[in-house]
C-alpha cells in the first residue's frame, strides 16, 4: 500500500510539474517577442493606408467610368445625327434632277453670256429677259466690256 501511495503521490507531483510547464509554455507563446508589437502596429498602419488608397482608387475609377459612359453616349448621339444627315442627303440627292451630261458644254460666265447675246444682235432688255437678270446689270456688263475694249 505504501508503494501505491508513493506511486499516486509521484503521479500527482508529475501532473503538477506538467501543468506548470504547460502554463509557462502558454505564457511564452502568448507573449510577443520584443519589437513585434511595433511590427504589428506598422503592419496595421500599412493595412489602413492601403485600404484608404483602395477606396480612393475605387472612387477615381468610378468617376472615370461615368465620364467614359457620358462621352460614349454623346458620341453615339453624334453618330445617330450623322447617319440621319446622310439619309437626308441621300433623299435630297435622289430627288434632284440628273446633272448635265459630260457632252453638254459648260455655260460661259454670266458676263460672257451677256456679251455673246449682244454680239448676236440682242438689245439689253432682250438679254435681261433671256438670262433673267435686271436690265441695269446687263447694261453695266455691256458698258464695262465696251470700256475695256476702248482702253486696249
Amino acid at each position: 500500500m505504501e508503494q501505491s501511495f508513493f506511486i499516486a503521490l509521484l503521479l500527482v507531483l508529475l501532473d503538477g510539474v506538467l501543468i506548470v510547464c504547460f502554463i509557462l509554455l502558454w505564457r511564452r507563446r502568448s507573449r510577443l517577442p520584443e519589437g513585434s508589437q511595433e511590427l504589428k502596429q506598422n503592419l496595421q498602419q500599412l493595412i489602413n493606408e492601403m485600404n484608404g488608397m483602395t477606396a480612393t482608387f475605387a472612387t477615381n475609377l468610378e468617376e472615370r467610368m461615368a465620364i467614359v459612359q457620358r462621352v460614349t453616349a454623346q458620341l453615339d448621339e453624334k453618330i445617330r445625327e450623322a447617319e440621319k444627315m446622310v439619309k437626308d442627303l441621300d433623299r435630297v440627292k435622289q430627288k434632284e434632277p440628273p446633272s448635265r451630261s459630260a457632252k453638254t458644254p459648260p455655260k460661259n460666265s454670266e458676263g460672257e453670256q451677256v456679251v455673246l447675246l449682244a454680239k448676236k444682235g440682242l438689245d439689253a432688255e432682250a438679254i435681261a429677259r433671256k438670262l433673267q437678270k435686271p436690265v441695269g446689270e446687263v447694261e453695266l456688263i455691256l458698258n464695262l466690256k465696251k470700256l475695256s475694249l476702248e482702253n486696249r
